[in-house]
């Protein structure tokens, strides 16, 4: 996602400044920290392929969603556009779904989703690409936090230092420049 954003915003002639390539940087190591395994793990090509070209197209949505001029309406046309893609996964998925299964991906996706999008739609327009790349990376950790907050999950120090490396470098990104 970052590195779709940050392209964008270079192709796109926005100045991009070193502290706000350092402010990423330390916010990215943040993230990383958060999901360094704890055990030994395998790379799977495939899966690795679909992650990345996931994380693209929600770059450049979120790249898109700068120019929104009524983000309930364009979330609203844009999963309803999204309904194909996901019926042909579920058609496809072996396991298949049920309705529990079904009526869950609904409240997941469309609804508790739908709504966060509506929310950084209404938001973008208002940030430079860039800064918004960096923002993105506070998502992961406010769900590990919910996690500790609503569902018993384990505060690790991992979190924690995470947490802390986000929040540095989200600040450090707001630097500006001596004299401007």
């Amino acid at each position: 996602v970052q590195f779709t954003m940050f392209g964008l915003a270079a192709l796109t002639s926005e100045e991009i400044t070193l502290w706000r390539i350092l402010g990423a940087i330390i916010s990215f190591s943040g993230v990383c920290v958060l999901f360094l395994p704890t055990e030994t793990f395998e790379i799977k090509i495939n899966e690795m392929l679909i992650m990345i070209l996931a994380a693209a197209g929600w770059g450049v949505y979120s790249f898109l969603g700068k120019n929104a001029k009524e983000p309930l309406l364009e979330t609203t046309q844009n999963l309803i556009w999204a309904i194909p893609f996901v019926s042909i996964f579920f058609i496809l998925s072996p396991d298949g779904i049920g309705v529990k299964g079904f009526i869950l991906a609904i409240l997941s996706g469309a609804i508790t989703s739908g709504l966060g999008y509506v929310i950084w739609y209404s938001i973008l327009p208002f940030l430079k690409t860039s800064f918004a790349a960096i923002l993105q990376l506070s998502v992961p950790l406010m769900a590990a936090i919910a996690g500790v907050l609503f569902f018993s999950e384990e505060m690790t120090m991992e979190l924690v230092f995470a947490t802390i490396l986000v929040i540095l470098g989200t600040f450090v990104s707001l630097i500006k420049r001596q004299g401007k």
